[in-house]
């Protein structure tokens, strides 16, 4: 057994301010450990599991080494947090199993969780402190039957890393488990829960270096699952090595490729996570170096290594240079693009994806007390947002439990939110000729979304390993196209659209933009529908970027967009930018227009910084669901959005000025709050509007 006690240093830092999110985006839950155990996550994919298929995300959580008066116990147990249906978590449950343990950096890469005897219950399997493998197999509530022990070959260098995937491709979940000598055991599955061994050698490496974190991706879209690792060095200021290999054959793999290193500076633990970052339908890798408390804590860069289709990836991206612990990928912003999450010591860094694989700086969530260890995406409560739990990171009394977090986001969601409940929907279908453009997002009962396969003409013309798809299909534009989500159990589920003929917007004859829809004055109804096409300053377009009232709703890969976007009644400006390849940009002339309703003409902003409730008024009594409706002047620039409160819970952010929405609210007494957020970040609230529901 190999384990190790590193317990990062927690600093105090000057946190920037956010551009993009504002501290109130997020909303925090914390939550007791047990007794003097910190914990950490199973959310090898940056994603937790639903045990019970309720469609809420609950949190399995190994505990790490527990340390008193200096002597540390390294066998870890197993922690169940189960969702109680209404935002929370339930008291966490040891479950009848010891991990092989070590810290948090250990015992996240021991656990991982599929359904393995095909009875459509997620299962549980883990590295066991006695060199083996234990299957806790579900039942399908929170529960689990007796544990299951499969021995594993002996090994003087220990059990670094447990994976799954369907690795001989027979459609079902089998195991992998790598020594930190670069040995892998593979566990074939019979679909029944009975497994066969065998072990194949993926790296030798020399003293001193050790081969951690495998993970498991599709890097040349042929349907095997292939595997990525690092090398990781112990001597001082020496480079870590991403390593990967394609699955050719059942229980053979090819030889190693050096995907890229990463430079540490005295002593540093380097990561690696596959995610499909530019949903091309190959996995990319995204890699790390986390930073001990020797060297702690100088900037370092994450890296993105896109995939090239044949068992190579391009050179390595930085996305960002900071002090990083975990790194997630997910959509926080529904905007249909991947983003990175990256936790740290002063919090959560937000990079939201552009579409292009570029990626902006968001800022940083900062509010968790003692920062963030971990990130485990999922959706805990019955709205179309994407949140995550976090193990805080303040370890410096080593005596102490660590805190638990369960972070909602309140984020506006943007032009391709994921669906309210379990399924799999079309944010855009349209083409022209021989090809459409599809783009959409899958939520899953028992979550999370293993992989989104679409379908047409009875042929699976697309597969991204991930809960979003952006894919151009080469078929007539009248063709029906099917999107099937298939989730963590092996269920799936479907929905199918027959893309639009794509509107045609001829580009400019010089470099600029032309705006086609919506037209100069012209009066719409929302969502209103914005079709563009540019021709590059000083090379080819590289995309198109949508700003309304100020505000960047979204990126456009290539020379043209047509998108559709929910807006407020009243008068909006719009301002498309053309972007180069080399940079270079142009504006479009804006476009002023006006969304029909009551918000713009009914609802009169006040001539002073803040905001009126015009609906409903106070002491109304009204039947649900309930019309609000209100309007904002900014404290100390233009209207960011406006926040809705009711009872002291936020329902959402509203991009602009006006506010105009419903809400389904049960009977009795309530009372609502609109806060307006301006372009600095100020805000003003309005006066409380207490009212009654029928």
């Amino acid at each position: 057994m190999r384990a190790r006690q590193f317990i990062p240093l927690v600093l105090a830092a000057s946190l920037p301010a956010l551009p993009v999110f504002a501290q109130t985006d997020f909303q925090y839950q914390p939550y007791a450990t047990p007794s003097n155990v910190g914990v950490a996550l199973t959310a090898p994919y940056s994603h937790v599991a639903d045990f019970n298929g309720d469609g809420f995300a609950d949190v399995l959580a190994p505990s790490t080494q527990t340390c008193t008066n200096g002597t540390c116990m390294y066998n870890a147990g197993l922690f169940l947090y189960m969702n109680n249906g209404s935002g929370g978590l339930d008291a966490p449950v040891r479950l009848a199993a010891t991990l092989e343990g070590g810290s948090f950096l250990d015992v996240a890469q021991q656990v991982v969780v599929s359904d393995f005897n095909g009875d459509g219950k997620l299962d549980i399997a883990l590295l066991n402190n006695d060199t083996g493998v234990t299957i806790l197999y579900g039942n399908g509530n929170g529960t689990f039957q007796t544990p299951v022990n499969i021995s594993l070959p002996a090994s003087t260098q220990g059990y670094a890393t447990l994976a799954e995937a369907d690795f001989d491709v027979n459609g079902t979940q089998d195991l992998a488990a790598m020594t930190y000598d670069g040995k892998l055991v593979l566990l074939f599955n019979d679909g029944k829960g009975n497994f066969t061994q065998q072990s194949v050698t993926i790296d030798t490496v020399a003293s001193g270096i050790e081969t951690t974190s495998l993970t498991v991706g599709d890097f040349n879209a042929d349907g095997r699952p292939d595997i990525a690792w690092v090398e990781q060095s112990f001597s001082s200021g020496s480079t870590d090595f991403v390593m990967s290999a394609l699955n050719t054959a059942k229980g053979v793999f090819s030889a190693k490729h050096e995907v890229g290193g990463l430079q540490g500076t005295s002593y540093n633990l380097a990561f690696v996570r596959s995610a499909d970052l530019d949903l091309d339908g190959k996995s990319d890798l995204v890699a790390w170096e986390v930073q001990i408390v020797e060297d702690c804590c100088s900037d370092l860069p994450v890296m993105a290594y896109y995939s090239n289709g044949n068992g190579t990836f391009t050179s390595g991206t930085t996305v960002a240079s900071t002090s990083s612990e975990d790194v997630g990928v997910t959509d926080i912003n529904g905007d249909g693009n991947p983003d990175i999450l990256i936790a740290g010591y002063e919090g959560v860094e937000v990079y939201t994806g552009n579409g292009n694989r570029t990626f902006t700086d968001g800022g940083t969530y900062t509010s968790l007390p003692g920062g963030a260890a971990q990130l485990g995406f999922g959706f805990f409560s019955d709205t179309n947002r994407v949140g995550f739990a976090a193990p805080n990171d303040d370890a410096s009394n080593s005596n102490d439990p660590d805190d638990f977090y369960l972070v909602q986001n309140d984020n506006q969601q943007l032009t391709c939110p994921y669906p309210t409940s379990a399924g799999v929907s079309f944010c855009q279908a349209a083409g022209g000729g021989d090809s459409v453009l599809v783009r959409g997002t899958a939520r899953a009962q028992t979550q999370p979304v293993r992989h989104i396969e679409l379908w047409a003409n009875g042929k699976k013309l697309y597969q991204v390993f991930a809960d979003e798809f952006d894919a151009t299909l080469n078929v007539p534009a009248n063709t029906p196209i099917t999107a099937v989500e298939v989730e963590a159990n092996g269920a799936t589920r479907s929905t199918t659209v027959t893309p639009t003929p794509e509107q045609t917007c001829d580009a400019p004859s010089s470099p600029g933009v032309n705006v086609c829809k919506p037209t100069q004055g012209e009066d719409v109804a929302s969502p209103v529908e914005f079709l563009a096409a540019g021709r590059g300053a000083s090379g080819s377009v590289n995309h198109l970027e949508l700003w309304i009232d100020g505000t960047k709703i979204g990126n456009y890969t290539g020379a043209t967009m047509d998108t559709t976007v929910a807006e407020p009644a009243g008068s909006h400006a719009a301002t498309v930018i053309e972007v180069d390849s080399k940079g270079n940009y142009v504006k479009s002339t804006p476009v002023t227009y006006t969304v029909g309703g009551t918000s713009g003409n009914g609802c009169t902003a006040p001539s002073s910084p803040g905001v009126h409730v015009c609906a409903p008024t106070a002491g109304e009594s009204s039947a649900s669901p309930v019309s609000f409706l209100a309007a904002g002047t900014g404290a100390s620039g233009s209207v960011n959005h406006l926040e809705l409160w009711i009872d002291g819970t936020k329902i959402g952010n509203y991009s602009g000025g006006d506010l105009e929405t419903s809400v389904s609210e049960p009977a009795g007494s309530h009372t609502a709050t609109v806060i307006e957020v301006d372009s600095k970040g100020a805000y003003v609230k309005s006066t409380p509007v207490t009212y009654s529901v029928k």
